[in-house]
């Protein structure tokens, strides 16, 4: 979130792709992470700031140029989610197998904030 200017700078067509996760989920998952702060109302914040930066960030940008996707809407409708990137990007859609193995699965966390 904090080179969004630079990067529309840089790359003026790009295309962002916002996922936003319940601040509430948040929260929990970063209570047990040792990165950022530690007590609710820290946590809220920063969430709410890189939401706050986020939505005046597209203000700045076409609308074709921004996706907002939902977290819980992700996990819960993956294969439509997809599709809806997808048609974003201006990608063709082909039906990929969704039902990795659990060894396959991998879950990478930015490794200085883990709401970046």
């Amino acid at each position: 979130m904090r080179y969004l200017k630079e990067i529309h700078k840089l790359f003026p067509e790009a295309k962002f792709i916002h996922i936003i996760r319940d601040g509430r989920d948040v929260a929990e998952s970063l209570k047990r992470v040792f990165l950022g702060p530690k007590s609710i109302y820290g946590i809220a914040h920063r969430w709410r700031e890189y939401v706050i930066t986020f939505d005046e960030f597209k203000k700045t940008i076409n609308s074709d140029q921004f996706l907002e996707i939902h977290y819980e809407d992700l996990v819960l409708d993956l294969e439509n989610q997809l599709k809806k990137i997808k048609y974003f990007l201006e990608e063709d859609y082909e039906t990929v197998n969704l039902n990795l193995p659990e060894t396959e699965r991998r879950m990478f966390y930015c490794q200085s904030d883990p709401l970046c």
